[in-house]
């Protein structure tokens, strides 16, 4: 107890003996006042720092609270990537849709694979021609469904690579 109190009372004595060198070095001005403030809240706080170590600080660890908090940011952080990521696969599906529709084709993305944000893994498509044409309906008669032709499908998986940067690979495509 003595001990501490000794060592308390030291910190005060070198503390005010920095803070006095300090005062005298400084030149004369604005900022002086500024500064003489900030010294004399460093000498409150070597005066109460004993008593606040004891009473509030007892079981504070310092490596545990940053812990924690980097567990939350981490935590936030994944939470964003995902939100992040799903909202360009969404609008990557769109686009993907919305191009294709334009070029006469009807298509549905059943999969997107991101490797990172700004580059897609592999996309995978369901696509079927665009009817554009009324026909009047027969009866008793087969419609046949419209297939794609293989080179039809190379054309899209072309189109799809250079719009995209996607490997030829990576895109598949299935016949709705």
């Amino acid at each position: 107890m003595i001990s501490g109190m000794s060592s308390w009372a030291q910190n005060i004595v070198v503390s005010v003996i920095i803070v006095t060198i300090l005062e005298m070095i400084l030149q004369e001005g604005n900022i002086k006042k500024y500064i003489k403030t900030v010294m004399g809240i460093y000498i409150v706080f070597v005066i109460i720092s004993p008593i606040i170590g004891k009473t509030f600080l007892e079981d504070f660890n310092v490596e545990d609270f940053f812990k924690e908090d980097s567990k939350e940011v981490s935590s936030v952080a994944l939470d964003n990537d995902a939100y992040i990521s799903s909202i360009y696969k969404s609008s990557l599906t769109e686009d993907i849709v919305k191009r294709l529709k334009e070029k006469g084709y009807k298509a549905d993305v059943t999969s997107i694979e991101l490797e990172t944000y700004e580059k897609i893994k592999s996309v995978e498509l369901k696509i079927s021609k665009q009817d554009n044409n009324i026909k009047p309906i027969e009866i008793n008669t087969k419609t046949e469904k419209s297939t794609l032709e293989k080179e039809e499908i190379d054309e899209i998986k072309q189109y799809i690579k250079d719009t995209y940067e996607i490997s030829m690979d990576n895109i598949i495509i299935k016949e709705d």
